[in-house]
């Protein structure tokens, strides 16, 4: 409502009011051209007749709201290709640069409601939730669900406990149906040797039988419902009216409805996405700011999007933890394509999907780029349209512009027909071309070789709005790798955003040259932090987080931190040897070598005969010491020269063990081999040695 988002006028005045504001921010002097203002006319004029001034306004006040948290956003899907959203500045993608199709996102002949998504820091997802509660109301907003359908293993549980049966022989048959179809479960256990035994006890026992029948009548009924990972329904007061809400995990509101229910009961939603990149960029930021004091706070929506250094990283290939191209096929890619623009990232991220990647789209665009063999033209209205991939069609956008051109239906019909291919309804699609196209004097050939195009296309390609959303975080990442590589790591490890264990990344650290500083406990804190080196400090390293240490939670590093510095490990045992978690959280710490500015050594005191039991044997006895702890999850020991440490007498032998890696001082278990004995003719080892 009006009164709700504080509004003096009609919503749609003030849409318009706010559009016009936007124009003299984003097209300052000469940018203001005929186009961009008839483009405003066109899609207000829709949102207009539509009635979604209301709704513009709503998302435009949620984006803000995310803003003036400090939490970082932006926009993705079709959305993008809104000039509206652009001006609100809900997108920071130019759909008029980038030549994006309103009709991709709303028309007057679209049959489903507009679906604006944001994305936004995941660590900060239910905190956003919250405030859009706290703004708008429980009575006007709510969650969406999903729901869950009985499985195979699920369905045989819950008939199982339905009818009685013994847990164990239930819990048994579940155990054996792992990723069966529950629909035709009978069928599937007389076919299956290895389900032989369970196909006799059904056969023998009325109450197993029964159990196969009700778990297949059970089969994609739904379970039970769940938190949608990203849908918020934004409403009137009437909301509440029109779907019943429950409860969600987060004890916010969430609707009984899914996503299938939207546009049948006329309800509209936001997708507010939690992802981790956003997070990771956030943290970046943050890092830069921290160290270099003296510079303004950076703002990755300004960077220039032309910054040599960027593309020359992307072209290398060195893009491990970068959005969306850091995958090895996506790596191979972008060293065939080389990129030298945001367009070609566009095209990149388009081009890397499993519809262009099984259709061939990729080897045409390569030969083509690089002029190995040139596109064929197949009529000359087509070539503008295809221009920007060569004469490949990859793009959403491009369909619509073929299906327009060739029949004259309209950018917003020529959506509605491209939905369809691919579809059962792809021979009404191909009958309309065909009678349309020769209508317009389209020779028959020509005719029949786009129709192959469009055909062949099917629900393979890719909205050209959602790969320009994809870009620019793209692009930003690996702006920072180039430019701050340093915070760029440590934002990755706070994060995890990619799909690389973080050790290989320490790998991609030491291939950049950035130190990785380990674990210490009057320097670490609860994030992994960008630090001066002691001796250069010109140089910046990554100083790992306390959170990497395994078994230790976030409450009890916050503790540890709050009492830094320590002067030892032995005071830093004298204050919480009352914690259930201490003798781990140090065994762990040493095995994390954090020691760089306490000494371990002087924590632990050893004593003359420091050994608990040792012996020799008649026979070759390994033994390792058998810790109940891992390593930090980030190993950053440099190599080193094996140490040697010298053992207390055994049955007159001297024993010595050199351990590589290992400094004195540190608990460490190692196999010990010892000295060959003529006497028994073989050599003999302690047994349960403990090494302190």
């Amino acid at each position: 409502e009006a009164s709700v988002l504080g509004l003096d006028r009609p919503a749609p005045a003030e849409l318009r009011a706010r559009c016009e504001t936007g124009l003299g921010r984003r097209y300052p002097g000469r940018r203001m051209t005929r186009a961009v203002r008839d483009r405003l006319e066109q899609e207000l004029g829709v949102i207009e007749d539509l009635g979604f001034a209301s709704y513009f306004l709503t998302v435009a006040e949620v984006s803000a709201m995310i803003g003036q948290m400090g939490v970082r956003h932006a926009a993705r899907g079709s959305g993008v290709s809104s000039l509206v959203n652009y001006l609100l500045d809900v997108s920071q993608v130019d759909p008029l640069e980038h030549e994006l199709l309103f009709e991709r996102f709303l028309s007057n002949d679209r049959s489903t409601l507009p679906d604006i998504d944001i994305d936004v820091e995941s660590a900060e997802r239910h905190r956003v939730y919250r405030r859009i509660f706290e703004r708008f109301g429980p009575e006007r907003v709510s969650l969406m669900s999903m729901q869950n359908a009985y499985r195979a293993r699920g369905a045989v549980r819950d008939a199982g406990l339905a009818l009685g049966i013994d847990p164990e022989t239930v819990d048994g048959a579940a155990k054996q149906l792992w990723h069966l179809p529950a629909s035709a479960l009978r069928e599937t256990i007389a076919r299956q040797p290895e389900l032989r035994d369970f196909a006799e006890q059904v056969a023998q026992e009325k109450q197993l039988d029964l159990l196969v029948d009700l778990t297949e009548r059970l089969d994609r009924l739904p379970r039970h419902i769940s938190m949608h990972p990203c849908g918020v329904i934004l409403g009137d007061l009437s909301l509440l009216d029109r779907t019943p809400v429950q409860s969600s995990g987060t004890g916010m509101p969430m609707s009984q409805f899914d996503k299938h229910d939207m546009d049948p009961m006329g309800m509209l939603k936001l997708d507010i996405l939690g992802v981790r990149m956003q997070s990771a960029l956030a943290h970046a930021v943050d890092e830069v700011a921290r160290t270099h004091p003296d510079r303004p706070r950076l703002d990755l929506e300004a960077i220039p999007v032309d910054d040599g250094r960027t593309f020359e990283l992307i072209r290398s290939t060195h893009t491990l933890g970068c959005f969306q191209i850091e995958s090895p096929g996506q790596r191979e890619l972008i060293g065939k394509m080389a990129p030298t623009s945001f367009r070609d990232l566009i095209v990149d991220i388009s081009l890397f999907r499993p519809g262009p990647m099984h259709s061939d789209m990729v080897r045409p665009y390569l030969e083509h780029r690089h002029g190995w063999s040139a596109p064929v033209s197949i009529h000359p209205s087509l070539d503008p349209i295809l221009a920007e991939t060569h004469g490949v069609t990859v793009f959403h956008e491009q369909v619509l512009r073929i299906l327009d051109t060739f029949t004259g239906c309209g950018l917003a019909r020529a959506d509605e027909l491209r939905r369809r291919l691919g579809s059962e309804r792809q021979l009404e699609v191909e009958e309309f071309f065909r009678e349309r196209a020769r209508a317009r004097d389209y020779p028959l050939d020509v005719v029949d070789r786009v129709w192959e195009t469009l055909a062949a296309f099917g629900s393979f390609g890719f909205c050209k709005a959602h790969g320009a959303a994809f870009a620019v975080p793209t692009y930003q990442s690996a702006w920072l790798k180039a430019h701050h590589p340093e915070a760029f790591l440590a934002g990755l490890w706070e994060h995890d955003p990619g799909m690389y264990p973080k050790r290989l990344l320490v790998g991609e650290a030491r291939r950049m040259g950035i130190p990785v500083l380990p674990v210490d406990v009057n320097r670490s804190d609860e994030h992994y932090r960008v630090e001066r080196l002691d001796d250069d400090p010109a140089r910046l390293g990554v100083r790992l987080a306390l959170t990497g240490i395994h078994g230790v939670s976030r409450a009890e590093v916050r503790r540890i931190v709050a009492g830094q510095p320590y002067a030892s490990l032995a005071e830093l045992r004298r204050l919480y040897r009352e914690w259930p978690f201490f003798r781990s959280f140090v065994e762990n710490l040493e095995m994390a070598l954090a020691k760089s500015s306490i000494e371990i050594a002087g924590a632990r005191p050893q004593a003359a005969g420091s050994r608990r039991h040792a012996s020799c044997a008649g026979r070759r006895l390994d033994h390792t010491r058998k810790l109940a702890v891992r390593r930090s999850v980030l190993d950053s020991r440099p190599q080193r020269a094996s140490a040697r440490l010298d053992l207390p007498e055994v049955d007159g032998f001297v024993w010595h063990a050199y351990l590589p890696g290992v400094q004195p001082g540190q608990r460490y278990g190692y196999r010990v081999h010892g000295p060959y004995d003529p006497a028994h003719g073989h050599r003999c080892n302690p047994s349960k040695l403990l090494l302190d």
